[in-house]
């Protein structure tokens, strides 16, 4: 039986060893190639030490079966033990199931060595991502960063009134397939109901992973359909306790399995994002207040002329609310509500916690609602139909 020599003592010495460029291409559950040889010169002589046929032994592709496997392995020598062998026999089960226990650890350590690097890598993409200043920039960095935690196919959405919005997808091996994938979220954008998985995900506020895809009765066809993946994990991120965005991540080139650990990594990605998101958010509301302040003290000093009469002001009788139902959503009301207030899209994207896409999106349904061809006849608009004041068949749903 051949003396077992782990390939990598420094590892097992708490040493770090050089990484290859290519060393994040196995996922946190995936054999390496030294692993399993390891594993398959144990089972090859426990099989000659039974007797069996060594041609029909196949090693594991992950850590869990192979782990699977070596307890199998152990259990069968710890009983065959327990029926008093000769003695050279009895050393040679010793010896395996010396051999055993030593990959097992290795194996272990193996997975704790990955943890670390993925905690390293986490706290690296957070650096990176905290430079963005804007809400933009965020999100366009976010899908970029995910594909260094062994992802490959990282998408980023948004979620307004129930809808599933995409925002921007990144695939460094197809980039082509990145903007298909966007344009098919963008054409029909799909309602976060019972029907989707993704509404679990928004709802319970918990990442999750999504497995046998193409026969999955509830995720969204058109997309699982063009992925071709047979797993992919998904994760919410939140500002303010309230669920903004998803997180879409598989590693369909590597041809890798999404796991639990996947799951985790990609949760804990999904909580610093929304953090970062609340404190880009209120940095480019400072932004804009600064400005506004500035405009302020820096513009021409305009005399308000007064007028004779008493000097208490009448006061300014406030505009009628809408009567009934109004022909926008909710979400549309209150962008229409902030175009009055003067505030910019980036501005409104701010308040309400979207992006500025969407809030472009939002703006063309409140045009085509209220019947009318720009920003400045839709606040008109809205401000006379506050009042009362328009009659139109928008109008006619008020009543």
């Amino acid at each position: 039986m051949a003396e077992s020599v782990l390939p990598t003592d420094a590892v097992l010495a708490g040493v770090s060893e050089p990484r290859s460029p290519h060393a994040r291409d196995r996922g946190p559950n995936e054999c390496d190639a030294a692993t399993a040889g390891l594993v398959r010169e144990i089972l090859v002589d426990a099989a000659a030490a039974w007797g069996d046929d060594p041609s029909a032994i196949v090693v594991g592709a992950d850590h869990q079966t192979v782990r699977g496997q070596l307890s199998r392995l152990w259990s069968r020598a710890v009983e065959a033990l327990g029926d008093a062998p000769d003695p050279g026999r009895a050393a040679v089960l010793a010896a395996l199931l010396a051999r055993i226990r030593e990959v097992e650890q290795h194996i272990a350590d193996l997975r704790v060595s990955h943890g670390v690097r993925v905690v390293r890598d986490l706290r690296s993409a957070f650096a990176r991502l905290q430079r963005s200043s804007s809400v933009e920039e965020l999100f366009s960095a976010t899908v970029s960063e995910m594909t260094g935690l062994d992802f490959d196919r990282c998408m980023i959405s948004t979620v307004e009134d129930r809808i599933w919005h995409v925002y921007d997808m990144h695939i460094p091996q197809d980039p082509h397939m990145a903007a298909e994938f966007v344009a098919i979220g963008h054409e029909d954008p799909p309602l976060l109901d019972d029907r989707l998985i993704e509404s679990d995900v928004v709802v319970r506020g918990e990442a999750l992973v999504v497995s046998d895809v193409q026969h999955h009765p509830r995720v969204n066809r058109a997309m699982t359909a063009m992925s071709g993946c047979d797993s992919y994990v998904i994760a919410p991120f939140s500002a303010r306790g309230r669920t903004v965005g998803i997180l879409h991540a598989d590693s369909y080139f590597r041809r890798r399995t999404m796991t639990a650990a996947d799951r985790e990594v990609l949760g804990l990605f999904a909580v610093g994002l929304g953090q970062m998101f609340e404190r880009v958010s209120v940095m480019e509301g400072l932004g804009e207040l600064t400005r506004g302040l500035t405009g302020l003290v820096d513009g021409p000093v305009v005399p308000v002329p007064r007028t004779p009469g008493p000097e208490r002001a009448e006061p300014v009788p406030r505009p009628a609310e809408p009567r009934l139902e109004s022909p926008l959503s909710a979400r549309e009301t209150e962008v229409i509500e902030l175009m009055c207030a003067g505030e910019s899209n980036r501005g409104i994207a701010r308040r309400l916690f979207i992006s500025e896409g969407t809030v472009k999106t939002h703006v063309s349904h409140v045009l085509r609602k209220l019947e009318v061809s720009n920003r400045a006849e839709a606040v008109a608009y809205w401000i006379r139909l506050r009042g009362g004041e328009v009659d139109s068949p928008a109008r006619a749903c008020l009543r």
